[in-house]
């Protein structure tokens, strides 16, 4: 029994007498975490740094979304249905005569193999792989104009949303009597 009384005495020394020691504990380990604490401007930095990845990488998200767009509407476009390339080519010749420029011959290129630079032989096989459309195919124009009514159509060409792709254009030799002069266009479609 003499010991029951002496472990009270010993807890009330403890917690009324020595509370001291234990706050200056809890004190210490309080400043050393605010000493390991970020300052507030650095907080602040930081996210105000986050804040701009999130907004570049909103942009980068949404010019990802505009280019896969844009590259399925090209797809599309280099993919044309037999039906699809019937009408372009029907546009097209009313597009030349439209722009007072005279079809003389069109025709498909057969021997595309010398025609087609790597970068298209590459896209073609890339496109190849829908079985539901059929190839891009290389397309010869001859026709007679004016260069000024060439250039025009062109540009007109342009803005059609066709699925057709210039690839190249050739000016036989003038002649000096007149301004006329016959062209051979290549288009892909």
């Amino acid at each position: 029994m003499v010991i029951a009384p002496a472990m009270v005495v010993g807890g009330i020394y403890m917690s009324f007498i020595n509370p001291d020691s234990e706050r200056v504990k809890q004190n210490e380990r309080l400043a050393s975490t605010k000493a390991a604490a970020p300052r507030p401007e650095a907080v602040l930095a930081e996210q105000a740094r986050l804040m701009r990845l999130n907004e570049d990488l909103n942009k980068v998200r949404s010019e990802e979304k505009k280019l896969t767009a844009r590259w399925n509407d090209l797809v599309k476009l280099c993919r044309p249905t037999s039906e699809s390339r019937a009408v372009a080519l029907q546009r097209l010749s009313h597009l030349l005569w439209q722009g007072g420029l005279y079809t003389v011959d069109e025709a498909q290129v057969r021997d595309t193999q010398r025609q087609l630079p790597d970068s298209f032989d590459e896209m073609l096989k890339h496109l190849a792989k829908d079985q539901a459309t059929t190839a891009p195919r290389l397309w010869k124009v001859h026709f007679y104009g004016r260069y000024a009514d060439v250039m025009q159509t062109l540009d007109l060409l342009e803005k059609t949303g066709l699925p057709i792709i210039p690839l190249s254009i050739t000016m036989n030799d003038a002649v000096l009597e007149t301004n006329w002069r016959s062209w051979t266009l290549v288009l892909w479609l």
